[in-house]
C-alpha cells in the first residue's frame, strides 16, 4: 500500500509534477553539452513516478494520461 503522506498529497504531488514537467524557460537552456537543469528536473520527476506506479499502480490510475 502506498504510505499515508504520499496517498494523501498525491493530488497535489501529481498537479505539481506535471507542472513542472511543461514548464519551459529560455533562461534555462544550456549552449554546450551538458545536460539542462531543468531537463534535471524533469528526469528526476520521472525516475519518481516510474518508482510510485512500477510499485503503487492501483494508488496511481486516477493520474493515468
Amino acid at each position: 500500500t502506498l504510505p499515508e503522506h504520499f496517498e494523501d498529497n498525491i493530488t497535489i504531488y501529481m498537479t505539481h509534477f506535471l507542472i513542472l514537467l511543461s514548464y519551459d524557460h529560455p533562461t534555462l537552456h544550456s549552449n554546450n553539452n551538458d545536460p539542462e537543469i531543468l531537463d534535471q528536473v524533469k528526469a528526476k520527476i520521472c525516475r519518481a513516478t516510474i518508482l510510485y506506479v512500477n510499485n503503487y499502480t492501483d494508488d496511481c490510475k486516477p493520474f493515468a494520461l
